[in-house]
């Protein structure tokens, strides 16, 4: 019986909250009430930077954060599925999407935060595409918005 080697031993928790192959990825584009930011690569350089609002600057490190981070999104836990009024989910804080070349996109909700028990910062997060709403640390949260120009 093999149960009696397995007891004890979990699979590590599948925390993806969505996946897209960077070279898949036409732009990526933050909202937050009446703030948008486009990010794209540049057809000459390959370089990703802010292309809406003109003038932005942002650090090319803190741009490459988060497009490698929103092409393959992991949660630091899932939370199940709880109302999205208590998740603040109903109406999200901000919109990070994504928009592949072929025209379909993704995009992450982030809703109301939390204080763990440790004291910890969390925010409640889901996909467009699932109802299962995730948490997302704020640490991840605030490099993500770096990328994006958002302090």
């Amino acid at each position: 019986d093999i149960g009696a080697f397995t007891k004890g031993v979990q699979e590590p928790e599948d925390n993806s909250i969505f996946t897209v192959a960077e070279e898949d990825i036409d732009r990526l584009i933050f909202y937050q009430r009446k703030v948008q930011v486009d990010v794209a690569r540049n057809t000459e350089t390959n370089v990703w930077g802010i292309i809406s609002p003109p003038g932005m600057a942002v650090d090319v490190a803190d741009i490459q954060f988060t497009v490698r981070t929103l092409s393959n999104i992991q949660s630091d836990g899932k939370a199940g599925r709880i109302s999205n009024r208590r998740t603040g989910l109903n109406r999200a804080r901000m919109v990070f999407e994504v928009q592949r070349k072929d025209g379909s996109n993704e995009a992450l909700f982030v809703g109301k935060h939390f204080k763990s028990k440790e004291g910890d910062i969390y925010f409640y997060v889901k996909s467009q595409n699932s109802n299962d709403v995730h948490v997302l640390s704020e640490k991840t949260l605030t490099r993500l918005r770096r990328g994006f120009g958002q302090n």
